[in-house]
């Protein structure tokens, strides 16, 4: 009765998948794309039932990829049926959830069951797919309707109870993980199956624990979620942590065989989870959004302070290169940078990493993740102007330190590096171009010594004679549309200057400064790349 069912499940898994695949084409077309011709409901209850099923336990496997697929191919019909699956009350037991609750006890004992292990992935996943699948904005957002209720209670309120109960499994399996991560984890002389099957749950429940942090809302009622999913983000740089510690206990061991091991599988899945939750996916997607509120919550108290230490610890790490690191510190520069400003050392460390990865000549990749790390400083510098990184400090540290690493790599001979650097003037603040150009503070004088270095160092950049890379050239026309908004206009006073006076550049500096940029670029305007001549127009729209 049993043994012909494998056979069905591929057949049903590949019918879904194609469905999905047609599905992505026509709902550019049709608002309706996810109305079909099966009855989703009853779909989901055969599956629920089936991975129930003690005579088919060993088939749970497939049930749950066909569970993923569902959701996948109808999201909208599946959502609704969320409360199959991850709503438990009483004697309502959810299949999902109990396999998450079983897989955190199994991986904390001495004790592992790995035909339990293989089923936990898969469980990991559909839950993960389902959570996607389900429309919070309208359930229980501030926007849901006070009018949607169903049989069974408060709609809004078993949906929340629900996600308090993912929420705590996931938290439970990030610690089981946590409690057994140990220098096992570097031997590749580990079991297979054993390690493939916690690799792949890893992978799953960061996952999990990405869509909890990042697509929940956190405001009024739902402030319920912020401390739970405060602790996974926490649990995730702790696992972090400690997993860095463990390969710096072991210096002998090389990049090659540390890349093999199951603890390098921790530490890239779960590095991955906290950059995704600080709002930037990392260097290659160049993705920005919005900083999680789980993620904020655990920078800004002390529970991150060990991860925030080990990032700017160049003695923790065997690969000092080590390019999760970089992303991790620059998503914290770019999004929390009050995280490195609250204290001294945080920050002299920080500047400390920057002028060390920027003067690798022999490494390009280096200087280009160092020269990133200063960028994401300035533009989170600039973002979180009214927060409380208001300090002298702070704004001394851009024209002091990392202004002249910038300089330099002006002039680097790769043009990614040129265009990064040039790019990362662009936030610059008034404050900082007063400290460039002018050598008396007291602009309002009359006479002033003015060096215009800075500016034309930018101004050649941008010329095709000077640089023949487009993309660099576009790069610096931006700039100086960026330099006459800050110049030009904006009050100091907004800009943490606490000496609460307004230092306006005169008005023989303004004519100046508008001769100089004009004459440039309008020579730029015969740029033969649109894009150079685009960000020129721009230039002189400021």
């Amino acid at each position: 009765r049993i043994i012909n069912i494998v056979t069905p499940c591929r057949c049903m898994a590949a019918a879904l998948h194609a469905v999905r695949v047609v599905g992505k084409g026509k709902a550019q077309n049709n608002q309706n794309a996810d109305a079909s011709n099966i009855k989703v409901s009853s779909v989901a209850r055969q599956l629920w039932s089936m991975i129930q099923n003690g005579e088919l336990q060993s088939f749970q496997g497939n049930f749950l990829n066909l569970l993923t697929l569902l959701c996948l191919a109808f999201p909208s019909a599946s959502a609704g049926q969320w409360h199959l699956f991850l709503e438990q009350s009483g004697t309502k037991v959810s299949p999902l959830l109990s396999i998450l609750e079983e897989g955190a006890s199994a991986i904390g004992s001495e004790r592992y069951d790995d035909k339990f292990l293989v089923v936990l992935p898969s469980a990991l996943r559909a839950t993960s797919t389902l959570l996607t699948a389900m429309p919070f904005t309208l359930w229980i957002s501030r926007e849901a309707r006070p009018t949607m209720r169903i049989t069974g209670g408060d709609f809004s309120t078993r949906v929340r109870n629900a996600l308090l109960t993912v929420l705590n499994c996931t938290l439970n399996l990030m610690a089981a993980i946590k409690s057994r991560i140990s220098c096992e984890w570097l031997s590749n002389q580990m079991k297979i199956s054993y390690a493939q099957s916690m690799e792949h749950v890893m992978m799953q429940v960061s996952q999990v624990a990405e869509k909890l942090c990042t697509i929940l809302p956190f405001d009024g009622e739902n402030s319920i979620f912020l401390q739970p999913a405060s602790n996974i983000v926490q649990c995730a740089g702790d696992i972090y942590v400690h997993s860095v510690k463990i390969i710096t206990s072991k210096p002998l061991i090389t990049e090659p065989e540390l890349e093999c091991t199951l603890l390098y599988k921790s530490i890239l899945n779960f590095s991955k989870f906290i950059t995704q939750s600080l709002g930037v996916d990392s260097f290659d997607t160049v993705k920005v959004t919005t900083c999680s509120a789980p993620a904020e919550n655990w920078l800004s108290n002390a529970s991150s302070y060990a991860f925030i230490g080990l990032l700017l610890t160049d003695s923790c790490w065997t690969f000092p290169s080590s390019k999760d690191r970089i992303e991790m510190l620059s998503s914290v520069a770019r999004r929390s940078p009050w995280t490195l400003a609250r204290e001294p050392f945080n920050l002299a460390s920080f500047c400390e990493l920057c002028v060390v990865q920027c003067k690798r000549l022999s490494d390009d990749d280096s200087r280009l993740l160092g020269l990133k790390l200063i960028e994401s400083f300035i533009l989170g510098r600039k973002s979180f102007l009214a927060d409380s990184i208001s300090n002298k400090m702070v704004f001394s540290v851009v024209p002091e330190t990392l202004y002249p690493l910038l300089r330099v790599a002006l002039h680097d001979h790769v043009a990614a590096v040129r265009a990064c650097a040039v790019s990362s003037l662009g936030p610059f603040l008034k404050h900082d171009w007063v400290g460039l150009f002018l050598s008396d503070s007291d602009s309002s004088k009359e006479q002033c010594s003015i060096d215009w270095t800075p500016l034309e160092q930018i101004l050649n950049m941008c010329i095709v004679h000077n640089e023949k890379n487009a993309h660099v050239r576009s790069s610096s026309c931006k700039v100086i549309g960026d330099i006459c908004t800050a110049c030009i206009w904006g009050d100091l006073r907004q800009e943490g200057n606490d000496t609460h006076e307004t230092l306006l550049f005169s008005d023989g500096f303004i004519l100046s400064l508008i001769c100089k940029i004009s004459e440039v670029m309008i020579h730029v305007l015969t740029d033969e790349n649109a894009s150079v001549r685009s960000m020129a127009l721009h230039a002189i729209g400021n």
